[in-house]
């Protein structure tokens, strides 16, 4: 056997160059196909991660327009406006009766424009209110940032509009009265409010624009024959989502680069995103360059045999060249396994620090978190289901039930009988799909006593994104609701006598109405004159002041 095999390896002895040649190629070929399939994910997740950027940018620039749209429809639907038409139908005219309304709602929109910012700049340049005949009301701001186009009062839900030339956001919202549309309030803001959104690093680094539809580049604010600004149409006509070669555009500066197009959602706006090959994937090989490394690696095979050749005319030297790079050879593996091992060590070292420095983190938070759950506001934490899990000492405090009693119970045990099982749908479908949610909730302690609470649910998630606790806190709501209650005894009661006053007649009348009206019916309203009242008030009420 051990004869055999020594006849074995001396066949082989002359052709150990051949042997090796092939070994090299075959491990060439696994090294190449390993960088080629790494190169290729490493561009795939630059350009994903450049996707993933851009759609985030479009998504800030898209929350600025909902916001500006929701702080117009918040305006339309004050109580202010609301005063004002119910005013004027009771037929009240600007010097009786509305002027004081149109001040009040002046008053707010001025308080509006000086106190809302945005990023250190005034979010509005203008505020104003027309009614259904597009007539204004109120106009508060300066009068240079007036919308261009004509007012449109048939609006059913609010809108954004972007003004190129003007560089002006104008956010209109309907006013609805009785659900009938009786006027509209707009608001201007400068488009510059969005330059905190836009990257305008330099070329060194990616940079974004903020295009029309027209290819039209409004922020930055380019000079009229850059690059960007004269190829504007064909870059805003690029497929969004998607990463394109700019090599087919005419002009030179922007050869080399890479452009990215997000829309930004409801708007005939969208961000475009520059950056160079080199930069976004850095100086590696290109998979055409790995293609050119395995042929070089055939190439190389083949000389192989070639010296192969050459080398069994000279094969008496050929042994000990043999036998000295089997030495080497050997000191080469040493000389690998020894680095080998010392990376290996060096990798577990790090590793081992790295898992140190995150249970300490950890530790850290989980401190926090645990000072956070035993706040003086009652908080549970529940699973996915809704089955409790645990409950701080304020919530025990509140609801006279123990931790164990409430410990694989859900929020039933503690459910108030005043909200239907329409309402609790309702609640768990929101905090489903948004992942929170927060309003008045009643609940039922263990004597039987109900307590007004605001509730406030959170998701909590993992890594992956998926929802493994939810969090309910519950505060103390009722001094708030005490003042409240003060509010409205002050608005509709006479602070003096106690009686009620007009605003709470001018109510009562205004529901018989609306009763009649659903009815069909027919009402009376009785009205007492009382002869020498002003005198009987002027000559009392002094007298019983003084006592």
């Amino acid at each position: 056997m051990v004869s055999s095999l020594i006849r074995f390896s001396r066949s082989l002895a002359p052709r150990w160059l051949l042997i090796a040649a092939a070994a090299f190629l075959l491990s060439m070929f696994f090294l190449i196909g390993n960088l080629y399939t790494s190169q290729v994910e490493l561009r795939q997740n630059a350009d994903s991660r450049l996707v993933s950027i851009g759609e985030a940018r479009a998504t800030e620039i898209n929350d600025f327009l909902t916001e500006r749209r929701q702080a117009a429809a918040r305006l339309a639907g004050s109580e202010d406006i609301s005063n004002y038409f119910s005013n004027l139908d009771l037929g009240m005219s600007v010097k009786y009766g509305l002027f004081a309304n149109l001040a009040a709602i002046e008053g707010r929109f001025q308080a509006t424009l000086d106190q809302e910012k945005y990023q250190g700049q005034a979010t509005y340049l203008r505020l104003g209110f027309f009614d259904r005949n597009g007539v204004a009301q109120v106009d508060v701001g300066s009068s240079s940032a007036a919308a261009s186009s004509p007012a449109r009062n048939n609006l059913a839900e609010p809108s954004i509009q972007i003004d190129d030339k003007r560089r002006l956001i104008v956010a209109s919202a309907p006013v609805l009265q009785k659900g009938k549309i009786r006027g509209k309030v707009e608001t201007v803001s400068s488009l510059n409010l969005l330059s905190s959104l836009v990257a305008t690093n330099d070329l060194g680094q990616p940079r974004e624009f903020l295009l029309g539809d027209d290819g039209e580049v409004l922020l930055p604010i380019e000079r009229e024959h850059s690059a960007v600004a004269t190829q504007g149409p064909s870059l805003a006509a690029l497929p969004s989502g998607r990463i394109h070669a700019l090599s087919n555009l005419s002009a030179p500066e922007l050869k080399g680069y890479l452009a990215l197009r997000s829309p930004v959602a409801g708007t005939r706006l969208s961000l475009l995103r520059l950056a160079g090959e080199d930069e976004l994937y850095g100086r590696t090989l290109s998979p055409a360059s790995v293609f050119y490394l395995g042929l070089f690696a055939i190439v190389l095979f083949m000389l192989a045999i070639g010296f192969e050749r050459m080398r069994q005319n000279a094969a008496r030297l050929q042994i000990k060249f043999v036998e000295s790079n089997r030495h080497r050879a050997e000191l080469a593996e040493n000389n690998l396994a020894l680095s080998q091992e010392i990376r290996r060590r060096e990798a577990i070292e790090a590793d081992l620090h790295r898992q140190s420095e995150a249970l300490d983190k950890s530790n850290s938070e989980l401190r926090i978190a645990a000072a956070a759950f035993n706040a003086q506001e009652g908080m549970i934490v529940t699973d996915t289901k809704g089955v409790i899990l645990s409950a701080n000492r304020a919530f025990v405090s509140l609801t006279g039930y123990a931790v164990e009693e409430l410990v694989g119970q859900t929020a039933r045990l503690f459910r108030s009988h005043r909200r239907d099982a329409e309402f609790y749908r309702g609640m768990w479908n929101s905090v489903q799909l948004t992942g929170g949610w927060q309003g008045d909730m009643s609940l039922r302690t263990k004597s039987g006593e109900n307590c007004a609470r605001w509730l406030t649910i959170s998701a909590v998630k993992d890594e992956t994104g998926e929802v493994t606790n939810y969090i309910g806190s519950y505060y103390d709501t009722s001094k708030l609701k005490h003042a409240e209650e003060k509010i409205q005894e002050l608005a509709y009661f006479d602070q003096l006598t106690g009686l009620p006053n007009r605003v709470l007649l001018i109510d009562r009348v205004r529901q018989a109405l609306n009763a009649n009206i659903r009815s069909k019916c027919y009402g009376a309203l009785l009205f007492i004159d009382l002869d020498n009242f002003k005198t009987l008030n002027d000559s009392l009420v002094p007298t019983f002041l003084g006592t």
